[in-house]
Formats: C-alpha cells, structure tokens, sequence
C-alpha cells in the first residue's frame, strides 16, 4: 500500500470523523470557516474539506480546526476535494485526501476542470432560457461565492419562485436527461486518480451507492457482480478507497459496501456529503460524533449482541492452514456473506457451551472448544456483535448437514480477507493471517 494510503488508513482510526463537507467555496451553504466550526461542535475529531474542483476553502478550514485544537486537542483536519469524472455513459465523483499537506501541485489540473465547468453554466443558463426560464449569466455567477454549477443554478430557480425546491428544479430540469441539462467535457477515472496521486494524495470513491451498482441481481462471491467489477475496474486505475458509509446508504448497503471493500484491498472512508441546506436540498446532515463513533457508522447503540464463535483449523496435504467458514442462508440478515461457525449466545451461557451447542444445531457435528483466541467488537447499523473467538476442535471435518447456512467451506487461511466475509469477521481473519505467518491475499 502506497505510503498518503498507509497514512490515511492511521488518521481513519483517531476518532469520529465525517469526510465530505462542502462550502461557499463550491456549492455549500456556509464559509469553510463555518463548516469547521460545526464540525468540531457535531463532536467528530476528524473532518474534511472537499469541495469540487478547488481548494480555495482549505487554508480558512484548516485554520479553524487549528484554533479548535488549542481548546480541544486531538482535533484533526484533513485536506480534500471533490472531483467528477466519466467512464463511459456514467459520471462518478472522485474524492481526494492529502493525509500529509496541501494539495498544491493539483491546482493546474483543477483549473481546466473549473474551465470546463464555466463553459458548461453559459450553455445551460442558454438551455434554461429556452425552455421560458427567467435566469441570466450574471444571476447565476452571482448565486455562488467560488465554483459554480448545476446546484446554484437549482437555488438560482428556487429563489426566483421558478422551482418549488432544490429536488424539484432537479427533477424537473438539471438532472441527466432532462431539458435543461448540459453535460460538460471530464476526465476519465484514470486521470483523475492520478491527478490526485501526484499531488500526494488519496482517490476514493464518492456515494458508490447512488451509482446502481448494487443492485445488480447476478452475484460474484455474495456481492453484487456489478459492484465488484467497477470497484475492481477503478482499483486498477489508481483508486485507493471507498465511501462506504455515505448519507444516502444504509443498513445491508453500508455492510455490502465494506465487503466488498475489503475485498478488493481498499480504505474504507465514510463522509455525510453535506452542504449546510438541509433534506429540501437533497443533502445530508452532517454526522455526529454519536452515530461515528464506530465503522461503519449507523443508528446509536442500543443492544449489544454476544456471539460465539468456532475458529476450526486444519492442515491441509500441502501444508497449508485452512479454517472453516460458513455462508449464511435464505432471507436471513447478511444473506450470502460467509462468516465463523457459531451463533448467538444465551443468558448465562458460556462460550463454551453455546458453542458447542450451536456446533451440534448447525452442522450436526460434535465439537471440543478450547482456548480463546480474542474478543472483537463490531457496530452494525442496528447493534453491536461482540464476537467471543475460541479454538474449536470438530468430531469430522466433513460431511456437514446444514441448517442455518447454505455451505460450508475449508478456506487457506491467507484467503480469507479475499472472501466476503461479514464485517465482524476480518479482525478475526487478519489475526489469524499474522498467527500463521502468512501474508493475505488481496
């Protein structure tokens, strides 16, 4: 992993963070000064910048979060920007972080993004015209302190009693494939990772969940097809993270997104997407250190669910250790996912009986359980799994007669972070790599 990768994954453990904010220096509502401010009052520790296509809002931001920190250390600002992209008929959003400084060398590639984007508003300002809109060039440049675009021109029809809101001047003229939208010339994803990577800095992907990826029936490991092969796609062209946790995704989506993550070897990173105008504006509230305490982040805590769970091991002819994995069935929560054998432990069960237990329920299989090898905790959207991990000896490692998943698999250990794995289960995965002495498989 590249070393801004390495870095970024470090400042993605200090605390609750929220990764995409805008401000007046793009389409956001409030000064960057302003948006640090509130960033620091929401409670999170970690914030970023990342507003499209400039980076005139980074020295105001940085220097807010600098006073933050005087009264309140450990408060961390994180350099960004935003920018869009095109790979065939699909624009994405690439975001940008500079884990070790400004991203000064950039500024000649945002410039002609910022130049494109000009010569966009004059030809949609003349599409809105056409279709009988009241709105002028100098109306709409004046709509916006720094970098202008389709957002200002919706607040441009909504202030002018044009649009009912933001949403509808949207739906009803700005969005893809409607009358008043114009697309402009992008960069394609490879330019546009690199632009970032030779800034020193970090692409990862916006708002995968507004893209249609996944859900796209057709399965490739338990994960959507689509999703992978893009994701894969990207990572191929420099792409170093995902926004898994983003305002618009939640439950299955955010856990789906994280597997598939870790799956293909990138950051996971989480950001609201917010602007500073509310639901009517089709944005995100920032987060609150309350809900990202934890990734990926969700609903505050209410319950707290103990499981246990069977790390059975074996030796394979090629002397390889492998362990048993099984994939969870039906309509069941995490459907297709694989995870360690076990299961919910009962009031005032042991481990070790319910693990045995849940051995016997599952795979009709006797089981010797003997000692612990760690304790790991995971916050889903809808509560937290605490994951009791104990060494499990099994009458037979074969023949297995199911009832709560539809497979059973010996999985080589250094394969398992390549697997779909639940969440909970890639701490436990990544620890027995490192007890095997074996390097993970990406």
């Amino acid at each position: 992993m590249r070393e801004a990768d390495e870095a970024l994954r470090a400042l993605l453990g200090t605390g609750p963070a929220d990764l995409h904010l805008h401000s007046t220096a793009s389409d956001g509502r409030l000064p960057p000064a302003e948006v640090a401010e509130e960033a620091v009052a929401q409670g999170l520790r970690l914030f970023s910048l990342t507003d499209h296509d400039t980076t005139a809002g980074l020295a105001e931001a940085a220097a807010a979060a600098a006073h933050a920190a005087r009264r309140l250390p450990g408060v961390r600002f994180l350099p960004g920007i935003e920018l869009s992209v095109q790979e065939g008929e699909q624009e994405l959003h690439l975001l940008g972080y500079f884990p070790s400084g400004g991203p000064e060398a950039i500024e000649p590639f945002l410039a002609l993004q910022r130049e494109r984007r000009s010569r966009r508003n004059e030809a949609m300002v003349e599409a809105l015209r056409g279709l009988g809109l009241d709105v002028t060039h100098e109306e709409l440049a004046a709509e916006g302190e720094g970098v202008v675009g389709r957002l200002h021109a919706a607040r441009l029809l909504v202030r002018k009693g044009q649009a009912d809101s933001v949403r509808d001047a949207f739906d009803r003229y700005l969005a893809v494939g409607k009358p008043g939208y114009v697309g402009r010339e992008r960069p394609d994803a490879a330019a546009g990772c690199a632009a970032i990577r030779s800034a020193g800095g970090v692409p990862v992907l916006a708002h995968p969940v507004l893209y249609g990826w996944l859900d796209d029936p057709a399965r490739d490991g338990g994960l959507p097809a689509a999703l992978v092969r893009r994701l894969a796609f990207l990572a191929e062209r420099g792409l170093g993270g995902v926004e898994t946790r983003h305002g618009d995704a939640v439950g299955r989506q955010i856990v789906t997104l994280a597997a598939a993550a870790r799956r293909l070897g990138l950051l996971a990173t989480r950001g609201s997407d917010f602007h500073g105008d509310g639901p009517r504006g089709g944005h995100s509230a920032m987060y609150r250190a309350s809900r990202a305490r934890s990734w990926p982040e969700g609903a505050p805590r209410r319950t707290t669910l103990h499981v246990a769970a069977a790390i059975a091991l074996r030796t394979e002819p090629d002397g390889r250790p492998s362990v048993l994995l099984a994939r969870r069935s039906g309509e069941r929560d995490l459907a297709g996912l694989w995870e360690f054998p076990g299961g919910k432990m009962a009031p005032g069960e042991t481990v070790e009986e319910a693990l045995a237990r849940e051995i016997r329920e599952e795979l009709d299989c006797g089981a010797s359980v003997g000692d612990r090898i760690c304790v790991v905790e995971h916050a889903y959207a809808e509560r937290t799994v605490r994951l009791h991990c104990h060494r499990t000896s099994l009458e037979r490692t074969e023949g297995f007669r199911l009832s709560a998943h539809s497979e059973a698999r010996w999985v080589p250990v250094e394969a398992l972070s390549a697997m779909p794995l639940c969440p909970a289960d890639f701490p436990v995965a990544d620890r027995l790599a490192r007890e095997a002495g074996v390097r993970p498989t990406a």
